[in-house]
C-alpha cells in the first residue's frame, strides 16, 4: 500500500517592523501588525535591552511571533573587510543580534555575509566572511540554536544559486542557511529567476523576503512596487516552493505606509499563497 506524502509545513506571514507606521511606542507600532493579520514580525537588531524587552512585551501582548532579526551592521561593517576594526564591529553587532534573537527565540538572524569594494575582491571576501562566520559566529548561533541566513543574491559577490549552495555546503554547519529577496533573484548580472533560486537552494532555503519591482530596460531604471504590481510571477515562485522544505515564512519586505496599506499588504500576501496573483481582483 503506497504511503501518503507528508504533508507540507504551513507557511506563515511575517511583516518587517521597518514598514510600520512610527509610532510613539513599539507596542503602538505593533498593534498595526496585528491589526493587519500577520503572523510574526522580521525586527532590525538593537542594541538596547530595555529597547529589547519592549519589543519582546509588545509581541507577547499581540501574540505575534519574532521571526527573524535584520543584522544591518553587516553592511556597513563587513565581515569580509580587511580592516580589523571594522570587521571586528561587524563581528561584535552579529552578536548583539544572536543574543536578541536567542531572547525573542527568533529562528533566524539575516545578515550580508560580505561586501565586495576596491579593497576586497570577490575571492577575498569569500574567504575572510567564512572564517569570520566558521570560527566566530556559528558556535555561538548554535549555542543559541538561531540560523543565520545569508540575504541572497548579495550584490557583486553571490549572484547565482550555485554559488550560494557552495558556499553554505563549504562551512559545514547546520546553523547556515540562506533567506531570498524575490525580485533581486533576477534581472542583470544574476544567474536564474526567483523560482530557479528557490529550487536551487532547496534545504538551505529558510525564508523568503517579498519585494516587487518593475524594470524599464529602455529608461535602465527600476521603481519599487507593492507585491503583484511588478514584473515577479509570484505564481511561479509559489509553486517552487514546494521544493524547499525547511521554509515555513515568508515576510513582506516592501516600502512603509499607513495602517490600510499594511493591511493591504497582508492581503496581497494571502492571494500569493493561495496561488493567485497579488494585487488582482477583491481587496487588490
Amino acid at each position: 500500500m503506497q504511503q501518503p506524502l507528508p504533508q507540507a509545513p504551513a507557511i506563515r506571514r511575517a511583516v518587517r517592523t521597518s514598514m510600520l507606521p512610527s509610532g510613539a511606542s513599539w507596542t503602538s507600532r505593533i498593534a498595526v501588525a496585528a491589526a493587519a493579520g500577520f503572523d510574526g514580525l522580521d525586527v532590525e537588531a538593537v542594541e538596547s535591552p530595555v529597547e529589547a524587552e519592549e519589543i519582546a512585551q509588545a509581541a507577547a501582548k499581540y501574540k505575534l511571533a519574532i521571526e527573524s532579526v535584520v543584522c544591518t551592521a553587516t553592511r556597513r561593517y563587513p565581515l569580509s573587510s580587511a580592516d580589523p576594526e571594522l570587521q571586528a564591529k561587524g563581528v561584535a553587532a552579529l552578536k548583539t543580534a544572536l543574543t536578541a534573537a536567542a531572547m525573542w527565540r527568533a529562528e533566524d538572524v539575516v545578515i550580508t555575509p560580505a561586501v565586495v569594494d576596491e579593497t576586497t575582491p570577490p575571492s577575498a571576501a569569500w574567504t575572510r566572511s567564512q572564517a569570520v562566520l566558521r570560527d566566530q559566529i556559528l558556535p555561538l548561533a548554535g549555542g543559541f540554536k538561531v540560523h543565520v541566513a545569508i540575504e541572497v543574491p548579495t550584490d557583486k559577490f553571490i549572484l547565482s544559486p550555485a554559488d550560494c549552495n557552495r558556499y553554505i555546503d563549504e562551512l559545514r554547519s547546520p546553523w547556515i542557511r540562506a533567506s531570498l529577496r524575490v525580485c533581486e533573484a533576477s534581472g542583470a548580472g544574476i544567474v536564474g529567476t526567483p523560482p530557479e533560486w528557490i529550487r536551487t537552494l532547496a534545504r538551505r532555503l529558510t525564508g523568503l523576503r517579498l519585494n516587487d519591482r518593475h524594470v524599464n530596460r529602455a529608461a535602465g531604471t527600476a521603481e519599487r512596487r507593492n507585491l503583484g504590481d511588478g514584473d515577479v510571477d509570484w505564481q511561479a515562485v509559489r509553486k517552487a516552493m514546494s521544493e524547499a522544505p525547511f521554509l515555513t515564512w515568508v515576510t513582506a519586505d516592501l516600502d512603509g505606509g499607513d495602517d490600510a496599506y499594511i493591511s493591504n499588504v497582508r492581503i496581497r500576501v494571502d492571494k500569493f499563497l493561495a496561488g493567485f496573483k497579488p494585487g488582482v481582483g477583491p481587496g487588490a
